[in-house]
């Protein structure tokens, strides 16, 4: 089991869409040196710089 699963209780598969939509949108982006371990695995990733100021933004906001 991810620590994304544990973390938010969601399987591998709904891990990877939303993983896989955070890249999509430039938010995130993956890890350089890192591979999936496994098929389905959840690959690590990173916050872009777009990332960090809609974070940000975000909690300016709350």
């Amino acid at each position: 089991m991810s620590d994304s699963e544990k973390q938010w209780n969601i399987g591998p598969e709904t891990a990877l869409r939303q993983i896989a939509g955070l890249i999509a949108y430039g938010l995130v982006e993956r890890m350089p040196s890192s591979t999936a371990s496994a098929a389905g695995a959840v690959p690590p990733v990173t916050l872009t710089a777009q990332g960090r100021r809609a974070l940000r933004n975000a909690f300016d906001l709350s």
